[in-house]
């Protein structure tokens, strides 16, 4: 049995809490990822009980409005996150501006995905190193995520950990009430993929 398997059945019925608590117990080099959107808040505050200096990935999607920035630029002054903002090089955001961007599914919008959004986050992690990487990722938020598990490797030695994932997800309606807010350009819709968790579901 893998490692990613054992996790999987040792965890199995555990609540998000007790996920997130147990590997951070253990974890070497621990990472979180938050887009800092409307429902940001919940789970960072789980992050954060139990480890207060967890690392926090913001990805600087610098086409998306001021409401994400905002949102992080506050819960980090309200709970004193140790926020690492990673960003494309402006040679690669520079490509993008004063274009249209694609429209999303086309090949054109994966390209822009992997430049603006995978690509740089795939360079800290290979400059970072973490042994687990958290995300609030859920079950049935998107077709690719139809029959997502906790654990899932990330490559060979990072171990993303979806700890709310066989939770009823509470996002929708959140993300609903403020999508009139928050445009995200990577993923303009709730069923849609940023392009950041495909190569790990």
């Amino acid at each position: 049995m893998s490692k990613i398997e054992q996790l999987n059945q040792r965890y199995a019925n555990d609540t998000g809490e007790d996920v997130i608590k147990g590997v951070l117990a253990h974890a070497r080099n621990p990472i979180a990822t938050s887009k800092f959107g409307p429902n940001a808040e919940a789970f960072i505050q789980q992050l954060v009980k139990f480890a207060p200096n967890l690392p926090i990935v913001w990805i600087d999607v610098v086409f998306d409005n001021q409401a994400f920035r905002q949102n992080m630029q506050l819960l980090r002054k309200k709970y004193s996150l140790n926020v690492i903002t990673v960003c494309a090089p402006m040679s690669v955001v520079e490509k993008y501006q004063g274009t249209r961007l694609p429209e999303y599914g086309c090949a054109e919008f994966t390209q822009f995905q992997q430049d603006i959004k995978v690509n740089p986050f795939e360079a800290f992690l290979q400059q970072y190193q973490p042994d687990y990487w958290f995300t609030d990722i859920r079950q049935g938020e998107s077709s690719d995520r139809q029959s997502l598990a906790m654990f899932n490797a990330k490559g060979e030695s990072v171990i993303k950990v979806a700890p709310f994932a066989l939770t009823t997800s509470y996002k929708r309606t959140q993300y609903t009430e403020h999508a009139d807010r928050f445009n995200d350009v990577c993923k303009p819709s709730l069923n849609m993929e940023c392009g950041l968790h495909l190569s790990s579901l």
